[in-house]
């Protein structure tokens, strides 16, 4: 009987156990399915967080690991949703030590789809907060874990579709865009594989793959993209009203693709189709509008894109409240828009209205924040220069203090531009390069109206900083000046703080939120800090990556070697400044460009680099043209030695071939006799003066390397790559055998391979001549190369290396003509030769003549040999060329003005007298002695 009794309880205690069971987890999904529902739709985060620690609480109880785990997962996801960092991170955390802690209480299936979710959103949240190298992590761990467990299925595909969607969105605002397009289309292909109705994610995703490929300035295949995604939404929107959004995000897309490249009837015809296919309102009807105006405003409808602009503006305000940053970009759109009208007062009224809703962006109320940190200084630095401009229309207009104003605004934003480049703006380089020169321009004018102290040293300040940009962002694209000397562990860590901070300024001013302020401050400091290590440790690279320091004029004329004149340029949209510094003078010349000006640049190109064309006369005119232009406004300055500092598309030029006076048509073929710049000074080049203050002479000893490669392995290579060959040269061997070096190692043939040059500059190398084959490459900018025998040595590695030589020649042949258009091509190879050490240069501007090349390389050693200076050696090199050939045609620029000479130009070797000049003497003394006997005989007759 006590049996049976002992039994029958314990039977209901099992069944109460069962009850309470059931009870317990009907509680659990009541209060996760209803009540934290409930709060969710009121916005009640403290009560769904509250009721979610109780449900906790109580699976604790029941040590109910999967639910516990269930749980953290909704307290992430709402941590997630309300942006409170502290619990989202935590939550995560949790969710792993759960699943860590207690894995046998799982079934497999459980396990695995916990572990991976959890690690996506692992991901998502490192995503969200910036630190992408973190995300990839998290993201390729989770993607390994389902390829090893094997457990992609119907349910659980969705876990890799999001590790591929945030590792496309990384890869491409790393601008890794083959990396990213790869990805994407992988995630195509795992829609139509476990969803084929998913057509509205495939439309987003040929989104994407058109703003990559208009990134990478492929607008053909971008709008090929763009109408895909358009087709499938415009074909399911009607039916899934969800789609509207989508495919307004699309038709925007194109928008802005149509009106970049200024094709306003495709632009307007996506107008009209939005109208007809998208409902009125939507959540992005403020960029609608924006974006309209904008088309308006190109077409020159200005009642209608301000129509446009101010319902852009009623719907930011009702929605965001006055200080949303986008309604401070529309207060400037209509500014703009009112200045164009001719309406500077009402333009100025504008300004100001969006400077107080950006100054009033509750990101900014607080002073603490304020003091420390400009949230969008491109955004205040375009607001700075348009109120500059405005005012000084109205100075021209005879406004009193106009111009004062003008210049205090302008001043702001220089000094924004700079605060942008020595931050972690970077990442906005194109933002720098298209706004910057319109406001040194700007800055430039106002400057010379005003007449202000110290004019020449502004201008030298100006022009000197915009090429330090322009070069870093040369640099940064090619992906190459973040990996120069500097250990692998901090470059990584910079681009975690750069990527990281921008993303968590991008979040809190697009949300107007500052839960993510913390945060911020915290990543702030550890970039502070190792900008300081940057400082101490590395102080090349801080100096080129962020260093702001003014060179001041009186230094650099202290700097110049004797009868040198530096001659700085800075092109402006309508404007030429040309700044002459030399021992005793600065003088500061403005002009105006003429309207036909790149004409003019591109017929002398072509001229000067193909001889056989039948046009003397267009070479001759284009050659004075310019002279007159660059030159002469400032010739009373100018000695002997010309130092050139270019800028845009001056780069393209050979000055050396520019023409002193006006040739007439009956002399224009006669090439030996014509009056050449080159005849009167001695030219060479720099990126910039602060290249030219880093190199200096030191020789110990003249150690020589010489390098002519041929290219049958090299080619073998190519061919297997599906990529171009290069041509033999003829004469390349030949000149690196007959120049005359001290202590000469000649690696020619097969035995120029990459690795053995590479090997040689371990040792002193004072002289290394290359004849080969070069290109730059001004789209990739890493990819520029040097041809050896088996292998390319890149502009990457280049930088890489250590090239102590006081001179390098790259006598090459295909360093392609057009390359410099942007200023990049050849100045971005001289100047890694610069960073790797090398003190100058002699390098080339476009495809030369293989047997006058290596004429005129030979005898430039040649007069270096006899002590001197390296541009005086490549001039008189020039020079003696012209006396050479018989025929006219022969004495063309194209032989011999490709050459130019950069950097540190001090003689290689002592003086020493030149054969010529022996026979002088002796034809002197032979005179003397002949003169004293005849008046000897003379006077023995007498």
């Amino acid at each position: 009987m006590k049996q049976l009794l002992l039994l029958s309880f314990i039977l209901f205690c099992t069944l109460m156990q069962v009850v309470h069971a059931k009870e317990y987890k009907a509680s659990i999904d009541s209060l996760l399915d209803q009540s934290v529902v409930d709060y969710d739709r009121k916005q009640l985060y403290d009560s769904i967080q509250y009721d979610l620690q109780n449900a906790l609480d109580t699976a604790l109880v029941y040590q109910d690991w999967q639910q516990m785990a269930r749980i953290y997962i909704y307290k992430a996801h709402y941590a997630e949703k309300y942006i409170e960092l502290k619990d989202w991170e935590a939550s995560l955390l949790a969710v792993r030590n759960t699943l860590e802690e207690n894995r046998d209480s799982f079934s497999l299936g459980k396990y695995n789809h916990y572990w991976t979710d959890n690690l996506v959103r692992q991901g998502i949240y490192h995503y969200d907060v910036g630190k992408f190298d973190i995300a990839i992590e998290k993201f390729e761990e989770g993607e390994r874990f389902i390829q090893e467990n094997n457990f992609l299925s119907d349910t659980t595909w969705r876990l890799q579709q999001s590790i591929n969607a945030y590792s496309a969105k990384i890869a491409a605002l790393q601008q890794e865009y083959e990396k990213a397009k790869s990805i994407h289309l992988k995630n195509i292909a795992l829609f139509q594989s476990f969803s084929p109705n998913s057509e509205r994610s495939v439309a987003l995703i040929y989104k994407h793959l058109g703003d990559i490929y208009e990134a990478e300035n492929d607008t053909e295949t971008a709008i090929k993209y763009y109408e895909k995604a358009q087709i499938i939404l415009e074909k399911n929107y009607r039916t899934q009203p969800n789609l509207s959004t989508s495919l307004l995000t699309t038709y925007l897309a194109k928008l802005q693709f149509y009106l970049k490249h200024n094709r306003l009837k495709e632009a307007t015809n996506v107008i009209k189709r939005i109208k007809r296919k998208v409902p009125q309102s939507t959540s992005l009807d403020g960029e609608k509008y924006k974006w309209y105006g904008a088309v308006e405003k190109a077409k020159n409808n200005e009642k209608k894109a301000l129509n446009y602009y101010e319902k852009s503006l009623q719907f930011f305000k009702k929605k965001y409240g006055e200080n949303y940053y986008k309604v401070v970009e529309v207060y400037q759109k209509i500014g703009e828009l009112k200045a164009s009208q001719g309406k500077p007062l009402e333009a100025l009224e504008l300004y100001e209205k969006a400077i107080t809703s950006f100054e009033g962006n509750s990101v900014f109320v607080n002073e603490e924040i304020a003091k420390i940190e400009n949230f969008n200084p491109i955004l205040a630095k375009d607001l700075s220069y348009l109120k500059a401009q405005t005012f000084f229309e109205l100075s021209q207009q005879g406004e009193e203090s106009a111009l004062e104003n003008a210049w205090i605004n302008i001043k702001n934003s220089l000094y924004l531009l700079d605060k942008i480049r020595s931050s972690v703006d970077q990442e906005n380089e194109l933002s720098i390069v298209q706004n910057n020169r319109k406001i040194y321009e700007l800055a430039l004018l106002i400057a010379s109206k005003l007449g202000i102290e110290n004019i020449h040293q502004l201008a030298f300040d100006i022009i000197e900083k915009n090429k330090a940009i322009s070069l870093k962002n040369i640099l940064e694209r090619g992906k190459v000046l973040n990996e120069i000397g500097v250990p692998d562990g901090l470059i990584q860590r910079e681009r975690t703080y750069k990527q990281t901070l921008k993303r968590l300024r991008d979040k809190i001013l697009e949300e107007s939120d500052v839960k993510y302020l913390p945060l911020y401050f915290e990543e702030k400091a550890k970039y502070a800090n190792l900008l300081k290590e940057f400082k101490e440790n590395h102080a090349d690279y801080f100096c080129l990556n962020y260093d702001t320091t003014t060179i001041y004029l009186d230094s650099i004329q202290e700097s110049l070697l004797q009868n040198t004149s530096l001659v700085e340029y800075f092109l402006g949209d309508t404007s030429l400044y040309i700044l002459v510094v030399n021992e005793e003078n600065v003088h500061l010349h403005q002009s105006f460009l003429p309207p036909d000006f790149k004409d003019l640049i591109n017929d002398f190109n072509l001229m000067v680099a193909t001889p056989d064309i039948e046009d003397d006369e267009c070479y001759s005119t284009s050659a004075y043209k310019l002279y007159n232009l660059l030159l002469e406004p400032v010739k009373g300055y100018l000695e002997n030695r010309l130092l050139l500092v270019l800028d845009g598309e001056l780069h393209t030029l050979s000055f050396a071939a520019f023409l002193t006076s006006p040739v007439n048509e009956e002399r224009a073929h006669q090439y030996k006799t014509h009056p050449y710049l080159v005849r009167k000074h001695s030219i060479s080049y720099i990126p910039s003066m602060a290249v030219l203050n880093k190199t200096s002479t030191n020789l110990v000893g003249i150690q020589s390397l010489g390098i002519a490669p041929t290219f049958d392995t090299l080619n073998s290579i190519l061919v297997a790559n599906n990529q171009d060959t290069l041509p033999s040269l003829k004469y390349n061997i030949q000149e690196v055998q007959n120049i005359e070096l001290e202590n000469i190692d000649r690696l020619s043939q097969a035995k120029a391979t990459k690795d053995n040059f590479l090997s040689r500059l371990k040792d002193t190398c004072q002289i290394i001549h290359i004849a080969s084959h070069a290109k730059a490459n001004d789209q990739h900018i890493s990819e520029s190369f040097i041809a050896f025998a088996d292998s390319l040595l890149t502009l990457k590695e280049i930088f890489m290396s250590s090239i102590q030589a006081n001179l390098v020649v790259l006598n090459a042949c295909e360093t392609g003509k057009g390359v410099l258009q942007k200023a990049e091509g050849i100045i971005s190879l001289a100047y890694s030769f610069f960073y790797a050490g090398a003190q100058s240069l002699v390098s080339t501007q476009w495809v030369i003549e293989d047997q006058s090349s290596k004429d005129i390389m030979i005898e430039f050693h040649d007069n270096l040999k006899f002590g001197n200076s390296k541009d005086y050696a490549l001039t008189k090199a020039q020079r003696s060329y012209w006396k050479q050939p018989t025929d006219h045609k022969d004495a063309h620029p194209y032989y011999w003005a490709a050459y130019q000479v950069s950097g540190n130009l001090d003689p290689l070797f002592g003086t020493r007298p030149n054969p010529n000049t022996w026979y002088l003497v002796l034809f002197i003394l032979l005179s003397f002695v002949l003169g004293f006997w005849l008046r000897y005989r003379m006077s023995k007759n007498y």
